[in-house]
């Protein structure tokens, strides 16, 4: 299967780093360790493409069966935005990260195939093999913060590196 996991572009504010890019040579100042991490968590056989929309334009017409789009509270219109033309192309569109939350649960419904509050170093291979056999869930919940032990190499190699002027880890 073809996923492509998606950090949507930051809107002007004091987070899109637009008022120092152009000091540091860098196109954004860190990359999507989020989506490195859940690549990092797809079994093998799955195609990956890890796409920064702060970094390269998002072209719509991806060879893609899924697409997993995360996101910050600020980033939240474009990840909607993003997810429902997916989905108007019958693209299945799932949002996760920071910006899904208990109070913004049912929000994040009306534009996303399935959503996932938490951490995902367990729920994202639960989900993958539930989708694979075309029985996915709705929400995927983590309750409890997840040992470290769980969390894979995230995968650098996905994105470029030379974009970015810092690196993190966890």
């Amino acid at each position: 299967m073809k996923i492509c996991l998606i950090n949507p572009v930051f809107p002007s504010s004091l987070w899109d780093f637009s008022g120092c890019r152009d000091l540091s040579g860098y196109e954004f100042p860190f990359p999507p360790l989020s989506l490195m991490t859940l690549a990092g968590l797809t079994p093998n056989g799955h195609g990956v493409r890890i796409l920064d929309e702060n970094t390269a334009s998002l072209d719509f017409d991806i060879d893609a069966a899924l697409v997993g789009i995360t996101g910050y509270h600020i980033q939240k219109e474009r990840a909607f935005a993003i997810a429902d033309e997916f989905r108007e192309r019958g693209v299945y569109a799932v949002i996760g990260g920071s910006l899904v939350s208990e109070s913004t649960l049912e929000e994040c419904l009306q534009h996303a195939d399935a959503v996932f509050l938490g951490e995902a170093e367990r729920t994202w291979p639960i989900f993958l093999a539930e989708f694979s056999a075309g029985r996915p869930k709705k929400i995927y919940k983590e309750d409890t913060l997840v040992s470290m032990s769980l969390s894979p190499l995230p995968r650098f190699e996905l994105v470029s590196l030379e974009k970015y002027s810092t690196a993190m880890v966890e």
